[in-house]
C-alpha cells in the first residue's frame, strides 16, 4: 500500500496554520477556508457553519499573530468537541459522523483590543482503505506517510463493528514499536501502545454494529518499517460464578485491554465484586441492564477496586476487568452480601466502626418518599456510601451540622435519596481514611415532599420566588466546558432578565456543595461554586442585554444529589463607593486600599481578574482580618459582602491566590445602609 502526502499550506499566516496533506488511497477534502474577524473582551463566539456529506475525520484549526483564539466544534444530536490550544492556534481532531456543524471562534484575551484577523480552515479525511473481520493486511510507514498534526506517519482503514458489537484488532511489526489508533463516530478515542511483553499492540472495538470506525496504524517513535494488521470476532465471554477466585492478566491500560465476563444472579440481592492485584492499579466496571454502567476505581483497599451491584434472579450483570495504570495479575471474586440490618424510619443506631472496616445497613422505602440518610461521629471523618434500587452510588464526606441532632458532633456526613420503587437501599458506613474508628450514629429520616417542586427541564423562574427542588444523581448533563473543564448533572431553569438592571441569584443546600451557572442570551457566561460565607453559592450580575437567561443548579462533585433552593431576585448595589484598577506582580504581590465608614452599612467588595485568581483580604480598623475570599465571585474572582457596624478606617487587601501571579485588576466596593 503506496501513501504519499502532498502539502497544501496556507501562506497567509506563517507556521500557525497545520499544512494538511491529501493522500492516495484517501480523500483529503477542505470544508473551509476563511477569515474571520475576533474582538478581544467580546463574549459573543463567530460562527461558521458546514456540512459533512460522509462521515470520516476532521480536522478543525484556527490561527492568529494577533491573539489566542478559542475553537469549538457543534454538530448533530449534540455533538460537540473543543480544540487544544497553544501559542496562537487552536487544533481539533474527531470523527465527524454526517450532517450539519458550525464553529464557534471567540478570543481568549478578555481585554479590550482592536479587531483582529483570524484564519480558520477544516479539513475532512476519508481513508479507502478498508480492514474486514478475519483479514489480514501488510503495510509499511514511509516518509510518505500520512501525518496529523503532533502524531506520528500513519496509514487509516476504515473498520465496521461486526454483528457481535466487538472486535479486537492487533498490529505486529518487527521494525518499528506499535500503536494504535481508534476515533469514534461518538467521539471517543481509544489508543494502545504495547500489548503483552513486547511492541505489538492490540485493541478491543466496541460499539453499534454496523457502525464504521476509523483506525490510525503508526509507530510510537514515528520509525519506518513493515507491519501487520488483523480483525477478529473474539469469544464470547466466560461466565463467572459465585464465590468463584478468578485469576488472570491484563497486560496494559485502558480499553484497549479489558476482560470481560458474564455474572447471572442465582437469587436476588446485592453482590459483592471484589478485584485485587498487587502488580497494578485497578479498574472495575459492571454494565447492567437498561444501559446502567457501574465503576469504581479505588474502593476496596489501597489501589484494589470494589463493586455493590443490586441483582433480581436471574439477571444478567457484565463485569469488566481493566486496569488504570500499569499491568501484571489480578484476582476477582464474586460474593452474595448477607441481608444486612434493616433501619427503621426515625430511630438512630450507634454503632462502633473498626479500623479499615465497613458497617453495612439497609433501608426500605416506597416510591416517592423522600429521606435523608445521615452518618455522624466525634471520633472519625465519616464517609457514607449509599448504593441505590437503579445501581447507582452515592457517596458523602463532609455534609453541614446534623438537622435535628447536637451541633457536637464534629463529622457530619448525609445523603438523600427518593424512592421510584420500594426495593431496599443499600447503605455503608465508613471511615475517611483506613485508619478511621469509633462510634457514629446513623440515623433514616423522611423530608417533606410535598414542598419539593418535580424539576421540569427548561422551568421558568418567577422573580422573587424561590424554587425548591431535588437534584437527582440520574438528572441531565450539564454544560461540559465550565471553568473546571469537567461535566456535571444538573438541572436547567430559565428566566428573563433586564438589560442595566443588577441582581442576585443564590443556589442553597443543606444537601451538597452547589455550583451556580448562568449563561446569557448573547453567549456570556458567569458560574460561582462558593460564596463569601459558606459552600452555597451566589451571583451578583448587571444583565448586559434584555432576553431569556439560562440557571444552572448542579453540585460542585458534579454527581451529588439532595434538595436545593434556587432563587432570583431584583438587587440594590448601593453608592459605589471605591473603583480602582491596579496591578499586582514580582515586585508587589499585594495592593492595599484604605475604606472609610462614618455609619453603620453592608459593604459588597468585588475583586476581578482576567490575568490571576484573586484573593481579597477585609481588615477592620485595628488591622485583624474580618473576612476572607478567594473564589466568592464568578469563576475565580473573589467577593465579600460584610456588615460594617462600627465607624473606623478599614482596609482591603488585594493579593493572588497563587504567590508567583501577576497581573491586572479590578476592585469595586459598594455600600448601602443597614
Amino acid at each position: 500500500m503506496k501513501i504519499f502526502q502532498r502539502n497544501t499550506g496556507l501562506g497567509i499566516i506563517a507556521g500557525l496554520l497545520v499544512m494538511w496533506p491529501a493522500l492516495v488511497g484517501a480523500q483529503a477534502q477542505e470544508l473551509v477556508r476563511e477569515n474571520v474577524v475576533l474582538e478581544a473582551g467580546l463574549r459573543t463566539p463567530t460562527r461558521v457553519q458546514f456540512q459533512v456529506e460522509s462521515p470520516g475525520l476532521l480536522l478543525f484549526d484556527a490561527g492568529s499573530i494577533d491573539l489566542q483564539p478559542i475553537l469549538s466544534l457543534e454538530g448533530p444530536g449534540g455533538f460537540s468537541a473543543q480544540a487544544e490550544e497553544s501559542q496562537g492556534r487552536s487544533q481539533g481532531l474527531v470523527y465527524a459522523p454526517q450532517g450539519d456543524y458550525r464553529l464557534l471562534i471567540e478570543s481568549a484575551d478578555r481585554q479590550g483590543s482592536p479587531p483582529r484577523e483570524v484564519q480558520v480552515r477544516v479539513t475532512l479525511l476519508q481513508p479507502e482503505n478498508r480492514l474486514g473481520m478475519g483479514e489480514g493486511v501488510e503495510g509499511r510507514l514511509t516518509p510518505d506517510s500520512f501525518m496529523l498534526p503532533g502524531s506520528n506517519r500513519s496509514e487509516w482503514y476504515l473498520v465496521e463493528i461486526p454483528e457481535t458489537g466487538t472486535a479486537v484488532i492487533s498490529m505486529h511489526s518487527s521494525d518499528v514499536d506499535t500503536l494504535l489508533t481508534v476515533y469514534y463516530p461518538d467521539g471517543r478515542i481509544d489508543s494502545n501502545d504495547d500489548y503483552g511483553s513486547g511492541t505489538d499492540s492490540r485493541i478491543t472495538l466496541r460499539g453499534e454494529p454496523g457502525v464504521s470506525v476509523l483506525l490510525g496504524a503508526s509507530a510510537l517513535f514515528g520509525e519506518e518499517g513493515a507491519y501487520s494488521l488483523d480483525a477478529r470476532i473474539p469469544e464470547p465471554p466466560p461466565a463467572l460464578r459465585l464465590g468463584e477466585l478468578l485469576r488472570g492478566q491484563v497486560f496494559s491500560s485502558g480499553s484497549g485491554d479489558e476482560l470481560r465476563y458474564e455474572f447471572t444472579a442465582p437469587k436476588s440481592g446485592y453482590y459483592r465484586f471484589s478485584l485485587s492485584s498487587s502488580d497494578f492499579d485497578t479498574l472495575l466496571e459492571a454494565s447492567l441492564a437498561g444501559g446502567t454502567r457501574l465503576s469504581d476505581d479505588d474502593g476496596g483497599e489501597g489501589s484494589n477496586s470494589m463493586l455493590t451491584v443490586p441483582l433480581d434472579e436471574g439477571e444478567n450483570a457484565e463485569i469488566i476487568v481493566k486496569s488504570y495504570s500499569g499491568s501484571g495479575s489480578f484476582e476477582l471474586v464474586t460474593a452474595l452480601i448477607p441481608d444486612p440490618p434493616a433501619l427503621e424510619l426515625g430511630t438512630a443506631v450507634s454503632g462502633e466502626l473498626s479500623p479499615g472496616g465497613i458497617n453495612r445497613y439497609s433501608f426500605r422505602g416506597r416510591a416517592g418518599q423522600l429521606v435523608s440518610v445521615q452518618l455522624v461521629s466525634q471520633d472519625f471523618d465519616t464517609l457514607l456510601f449509599v448504593t441505590t434500587p437503579e445501581g447507582t452510588s452515592i457517596e458523602n464526606d463532609d455534609a453541614s451540622q446534623p438537622r435535628g441532632g447536637s451541633s457536637a458532633w464534629d463529622y457530619v456526613s448525609r445523603v438523600e435519596y427518593q424512592f421510584t420503587g420500594d426495593a431496599p437501599l443499600f447503605i455503608e458506613v465508613r471511615g475517611y481514611s483506613q485508619e478511621d474508628s469509633g462510634a457514629y450514629e446513623l440515623l433514616v429520616t423522611e423530608l417533606d415532599s410535598d414542598s419539593i417542586v418535580p424539576y421540569r427541564e427548561g422551568a421558568r423562574l418567577e422573580l422573587g420566588e424561590p424554587v425548591t427542588s431535588f437534584l437527582s444523581a440520574m438528572g441531565i448533563e450539564a454544560s461540559s466546558d465550565d471553568w473546571y473543564g469537567e461535566s456535571r448533572v444538573g438541572q436547567v431553569y430559565t428566566i428573563g432578565l433586564t438589560e442595566g438592571r443588577a441582581y442576585q441569584i443564590t443556589l442553597e443546600s443543606d444537601s451538597f456543595d452547589t455550583f451556580l451557572q448562568i449563561d446569557g442570551p448573547q453567549g456570556e457566561a458567569w458560574e460561582n461554586d462558593d460564596g463569601p460565607e459558606d459552600t452555597n453559592s451566589l451571583l451578583v450580575l448587571t444583565a448586559p442585554a434584555s432576553g431569556q437567561y439560562r440557571l444552572t443548579a448542579s453540585s460542585y462533585s458534579g454527581d451529588a444529589q439532595g434538595i436545593y433552593t434556587l432563587k432570583v431576585e431584583e438587587f440594590e448595589l448601593g453608592e459605589l463607593v471605591l473603583d480602582q484598577r491596579g496591578a499586582i506582580g514580582a515586585a508587589q504581590v499585594e495592593q492595599e486600599y484604605v475604606l472609610t465608614v462614618s455609619q453603620p452599612g453592608t459593604v459588597r467588595i468585588n475583586l476581578q481578574s482576567q490575568d490571576f485568581d484573586t484573593r481579597l483580604s477585609l481588615l477592620d480598623p485595628r488591622g485583624i482580618i474580618m473576612a476572607e475570599d478567594d473564589d466568592g465571585g464568578s469563576g475565580t474572582d473573589s467577593m465579600i459582602v460584610h456588615d460594617l457596624n462600627e465607624p473606623g478606617i478599614y482596609t482591603i487587601r488585594v493579593m493572588s491566590f497563587s504567590s508567583d501571579a501577576a497581573g491586572e485588576f479590578h476592585l469595586q466596593v459598594y455600600r448601602k445602609d443597614l
